[in-house]
């Protein structure tokens, strides 16, 4: 192995506690190796609102997801600080019903996207992992924001305030038995990621996936990324300024009376579009069309918000305004804020989509094609034009 393989493998494993370590290209990658290490056909995945690209791969595998968040993550207007927690006594209702046999793993996302950008609490990560031990069940952890997680559970759980970054993640990650992590999310770095297991089997069969598929890492990418991950753990303020980016942007929103989802997120702001749905119908594209005209008045994109199942069946409509690494320059968060308080003050009057195309697979939703509904140039659909 070279120098820079074994300093970065040296590094994942006294920041997050794994002794194998794989580098890999991205975090999808490693999603995929362990989907198709461990997920056959008719299994179920526990989870608490998984990220799209993660979803498809336990799907493509085979798996059926098991979306068991709290309760309390399916509420918009909700204050709890813990929405990424998964429910336990659902939990262990779905291993009576399945058995250890047909749930090859449980998948916690860290600082859960899905929801808001909101944490896991210690406790309940440690409860997860004892139910599932117990049952001899694995536990995957998604490293992607586990540090920004670990900045929550150190300003929201009790007896946990005085704790060190590097501490609560290595104490987090004790409670997992697999980390597939995307790099590029928390520390500063384009490309990359790893997978991480105690497991010596499960390690041997990824090492074989990672060398067929070709999806490993250069040395000079092994190296930017075990000085990218080291940099991060030793100065926490790198951590600390998007967070508190976004929840300045997060508190200015709610005073301008748009409706953000709570509490605040680490690393974006979710806007609650269910009232723009009452002035645009579903196939005018509402989501789409406010992330247009907010583009028109600030020239700063958002993106919209893949649904889970569990938030569509709950009628759920979100946006999401997500923040750089290393914040914003002082000012650009005013700004930001008067900008969508200034579209969502006009959300009556803005114009619809119509999809023109979009390729009928699952990437569709994302690489479709859209005009306004109604031109504001003309008064006149575009694609009627001379």
């Amino acid at each position: 192995m070279e120098v820079c393989s074994q300093k970065l493998v040296s590094t994942v494993e006294r920041r997050f506690g794994f002794a194998h370590v794989l580098p890999v290209a991205q975090g999808r990658s490693a999603e995929l190796m362990l989907a198709l290490a461990r997920v056959r056909p008719g299994m179920v995945v526990p989870n608490n609102l998984l990220f799209p690209t993660t979803r498809y791969h336990q799907e493509r595998a085979g798996a059926t997801l098991a979306e068991i968040p709290v309760a309390e993550s399916l509420d918009p207007v909700s204050d709890f600080p813990f929405k990424g927690n998964l429910d336990v006594a659902k939990l262990e209702a779905l291993i009576r019903e399945h058995g250890n046999e047909r749930i090859p793993y449980v998948y916690v996302e860290a600082a859960t996207n899905a929801s808001g950008g909101h944490p896991v609490s210690m406790e309940n990560i440690r409860c997860v992992h004892e139910l599932a031990r117990r049952n001899r069940i694995a536990v995957v952890v998604d490293g992607c924001r586990l540090l920004e997680n670990a900045w929550h559970i150190r300003e929201r759980e009790l007896r946990q305030g005085a704790r060190r970054l590097p501490d609560l993640v290595l104490e987090f990650c004790s409670h997992a038995d697999v980390c597939p992590a995307s790099a590029s999310k928390d520390f500063w770095i384009d490309k990359g990621g790893f997978i991480a297991t105690r497991d010596p089997d499960l390690f041997r069969e990824l090492q074989d996936l990672v060398f067929l598929s070709g999806d490993g890492l250069s040395v000079g990418d092994k190296a930017e990324l075990q000085s990218a991950i080291e940099e991060t753990f030793t100065h926490e303020f790198h951590v600390g300024r998007r967070v508190d980016a976004a929840a300045q942007l997060w508190r200015a929103l709610r005073k301008a009376g748009v409706p953000v989802v709570c509490p605040a997120g680490g690393h974006a702001v979710f806007l609650d579009l269910r009232a723009l749905h009452q002035h645009l119908p579903e196939e005018h594209c509402p989501d789409r069309a406010f992330l247009v005209e907010f583009y028109r008045e600030s020239g700063i994109l958002g993106g919209t918000h893949v649904l889970t199942d569990s938030q569509r069946r709950r009628g759920l409509k979100m946006v999401r305004l997500a923040l750089p690494l290393g914040g914003y320059p002082r000012g650009t968060v005013g700004r930001i804020a008067r900008d969508v308080a200034r579209v969502w003050g006009r959300r009556s009057q803005i114009e619809g989509l119509r999809l023109l195309s979009a390729p009928p697979n699952r990437s569709g939703e994302f690489l479709g094609r859209y005009e306004p509904v109604v031109s504001k140039l003309g008064g006149m659909p575009l694609g009627d034009r001379p």
